[in-house]
């Protein structure tokens, strides 16, 4: 007789279990912890960050309209952000876009009418446009598999794909590169 009872409880038990990890009944739980795991922790509007190297040096310098940070994938969603570079404290490019996106700390992906221009008279005068750029913030390597534009008072370049090394000052294009060039146009 005792016997049935250890027996029935242990059953209960179990068939309580089970029910507890049904994912059915999980569902409404689970998909309300997803939805708040897409909620952003905090949201900042006007956003100046600056950020320095491991010798105190300014390494770069990022501002927004507004700024939404996720902690879920650690990821800060920018509105128009422009990002400054910098090179032993000194300014070396601009980068704008419509909207951009920070992984991690590390990779910060733009889209919408994404432009770049360097900052140093060294460099010359020229300005690269894009749909899509991705930059490792760290190396300071920008790549995009979309069209570039790159534009000079008498340069005209268009290619679709590049990656360029922003502290070596060089960039490599991928695929059907197009360009002209007028030596007298100023």
């Amino acid at each position: 007789m005792r016997r049935r009872y250890i027996v029935t409880i242990l059953t209960a038990i179990g068939v309580v279990g089970y029910l507890a990890l049904d994912d059915k009944q999980l569902g409404p739980i689970s998909n309300a912890q997803h939805a708040i795991q897409q909620e952003p922790d905090y949201t900042v509007k006007g956003l100046r960050a600056q950020h320095y190297n491991a010798q105190g040096q300014l390494d770069r310098m990022i501002q927004a309209d507004e700024a939404s940070h996720y902690p879920f994938d650690d990821r800060t969603q920018l509105d128009n952000p422009n990002l400054t570079l910098h090179q032993s404290a000194q300014p070396q490019w601009q980068v704008s876009a419509q909207k951009g996106t920070i992984s991690k700390a590390q990779i910060l992906e733009l889209n919408g009418d994404v432009q770049v221009a360097p900052l140093q008279k060294s460099a010359g005068t020229f300005s690269l446009n894009s749909p899509h750029l991705s930059i490792d913030l760290e190396r300071q390597i920008a790549d995009t598999d979309k069209s570039v534009i790159i534009s000079s008072p008498n340069t005209h370049l268009t290619a679709t794909g590049m990656n360029l090394d922003m502290v070596k000052q060089q960039a490599k294009f991928k695929s059907t590169v197009r360009g002209t060039h007028d030596p007298h146009a100023q």
